[in-house]
């Protein structure tokens, strides 16, 4: 070719090119330019991008409502219900008994508490009632300031009194409330003899089921109920064979009659008020009661010594009641008409005869034999 033809080759191509690696292009037929990379970088990657799904506004969250505080002086919870009915049991048995009935009852109720049965539902039930009621006095002073304003009306009553007294009795007001404050800062009264009350409850519900276990591997309350029956028994086998000895004794007009029978009257009488009364025997079957020396028979009647009746001369006055009774009815010798005349141990006895002051019928005595 000559050079007349290549020459305006060259300008074309380079009309074309020069475009292409300054960062320009040329347009293809959709109208995007094509961008040829430089030298030395590297090309760009395809991506294809998805398009994201439009997001659909969130509902602005309620914030949570949070829970108040409980402002009870005693929470009503299992733990604190046991230990106040132990509590509870321990002030009733302190005021009923003393300090070791106290400590018996608080140590009981403590054990009977923990266990799951009508009697713990019972005591916890009283316990809670018994919180819920304090809780409620406590809200009431809150509510009505009632400490708060007789705290003021005493403040209020010292400052309008002047005086040494005055300065005395709030100068230690003060000082004993700022010990208060601060032994309750440092040590937390109110925590620390909740504790001690629960520590306490557990360790007397611990003592009781051992107490418990104990019992019934060595069985001491069998042994104990056991030796109390063998008491009893033997005191009314004693009783029986003295009364029978009694009843011979009135029977035959024994020596022994007047000690036996002195001695079973005066233990009717231990333990009352005519436990110093004065017994003494007056014949046979016949004895004396009291200073004013009342003359009464006695006998055996269903497996006890009474007083048959009571003598005014030679007439008796039939009762037939335990000497206890009749003391406490009689106490003198009766005024009242006798409705008995009989020799008491004499031939006449299971005879009637016609009292010479009134036409009613009287009836002998004949105790002893009967």
């Amino acid at each position: 070719m000559s050079r007349r033809v290549l020459l305006p080759c060259a300008l074309l191509a380079l009309a074309v090119l020069v475009p292409c690696f300054v960062g320009g292009g040329t347009r293809g037929g959709n109208g995007r330019a094509l961008r040829v990379p430089r030298e030395g970088t590297a090309a760009p990657k395809a991506t294809t991008e998805t398009p994201k799904p439009k997001e659909e506004p969130k509902e602005p969250k309620e914030p949570k409502a949070e829970t108040p505080k409980s402002v009870a002086l005693v929470q009503v919870t299992k733990e604190n219900a046991i230990a106040t009915a132990g509590v509870l049991g321990g002030l009733t048995g302190l005021l009923l008994g003393g300090f070791w009935i106290g400590a018996a009852g608080f140590v009981a109720t403590s054990y009977l508490a923990k266990k799951d049965d009508d009697v713990s539902a019972v005591l916890k039930g009283v316990s809670s009632a018994s919180l819920e009621a304090l809780n409620y006095v406590d809200s009431l002073n809150k509510k009505y300031e009632v400490t708060d304003k007789v705290g003021g009306a005493l403040s209020g009553a010292l400052d309008s009194t002047e005086g040494e007294t005055s300065s005395s009795v709030k100068s230690a007001l003060s000082s004993a409330k700022e010990a208060i404050d601060s032994f309750d800062k440092d040590i937390g009264i109110k925590s620390t003899l909740g504790g001690l009350v629960l520590a306490g409850s557990d360790l007397a519900s611990q003592l009781a089921t051992k107490v418990v276990e104990l019992n019934k591997e060595y069985k001491v309350t069998d042994q104990i109920q056991s030796k109390i029956d063998e008491a009893v028994d033997k005191s009314k086998s004693d009783k029986a064979s003295a009364l029978e000895r009694v009843n011979d004794a009135l029977t035959q007009g024994s020596p022994e009659e007047g000690p036996l029978v002195c001695s079973l009257l005066a233990k009717e009488l231990e333990g009352t008020r005519f436990e110093h009364c004065w017994i003494s025997q007056d014949g046979k079957g016949q004895y004396r009661l009291g200073e004013d020396g009342m003359k009464v028979a006695v006998q055996v009647l269903d497996g006890k010594l009474i007083i048959h009746g009571y003598f005014e001369g030679s007439l008796v006055h039939p009762v037939r009641v335990p000497i206890v009774t009749f003391l406490a009815e009689h106490g003198k010798t009766s005024q009242q008409e006798a409705s008995d005349d009989c020799d008491l141990f004499g031939a006449t006895g299971g005879m009637t005869t016609e009292a010479p002051t009134n036409d009613s019928t009287v009836a002998s005595l004949d105790m002893v034999t009967k």
